[in-house]
């Protein structure tokens, strides 16, 4: 079994991040119910995920309080595959699309002022 790891800060508290893990897996892995292993709200996350119809790889997310409505994440990738040329996942790939789904959102007016300032 290979392990990979990677890790960001994320806005909001570790609940936050935790449902926006399981959003973000499901849109885009299809994880649902059968793929989840475990998960401790706001501590930990761990499902399969699918490739052929089978699984031979599992993610854990690692969720920690790091500051006032801010996050530690940490990703592991666990493969199964024996293959040693297969390439490497781009796990900071997926924690900047968790980040994100997180980064709180400007109102359309701001974003306009701003824009013509």
């Amino acid at each position: 079994m290979q392990t990979t790891t990677a890790e960001t800060l994320v806005p909001g508290c570790p609940t936050t991040a935790h449902q926006a893990a399981l959003d973000l897996a499901a849109r885009v892995w299809g994880v649902g119910p059968d793929d989840i292993v475990t998960s401790d709200d706001g501590e930990t996350l761990v499902h399969g995920v699918r490739l052929d119809g089978n699984t031979n790889c599992w993610l854990t997310w690692e969720f920690a309080t790091a500051g006032q409505s801010l996050t530690r994440v940490r990703l592991s990738h666990d493969d199964a595959a024996i293959d040693d040329s297969a390439p490497q996942p781009e796990l900071d790939a997926v924690l900047g699309m968790l980040l994100i789904a997180l980064m709180p959102q400007q109102p359309a007016a701001e974003q306009t002022r701003e824009g013509t300032s």
